[in-house]
């Protein structure tokens, strides 16, 4: 018999891993959402502090492909003061 949570798995690129492998990975990239639209309502916002916590904006990603993502992308966030255009209307 084994010892907890060592024995649940989950699949992640078509693999199976052990769960303390596991990453809790943002679906789209926290940086392109603060970019997209959370820039807009301004850090530490409701609306930005909710998207954080929304669990369906997270999946169980390889702790080892997510990590190498986040570092490798040329993206970086947009100056808070930066952001100029049309509100845009809260979803939280």
């Amino acid at each position: 018999m084994g010892d907890g949570y060592r024995d649940i798995l989950f699949e992640s690129n078509g693999k199976w891993y052990h769960i303390k492998d596991a990453d809790m990975s943002h679906l789209e990239d926290a940086v392109t959402y603060w970019n997209r639209r959370g820039g807009y309502f301004g850090p530490k916002s409701k609306e930005v502090r909710a998207w954080m916590k929304d669990p369906d904006n997270y999946e169980l990603e390889y702790y080892s492909t997510n990590r190498s993502r986040g570092g490798s992308t040329p993206e970086r966030y947009r100056d808070p003061g930066g952001f100029v255009g049309p509100a845009e209307q809260p979803n939280y």
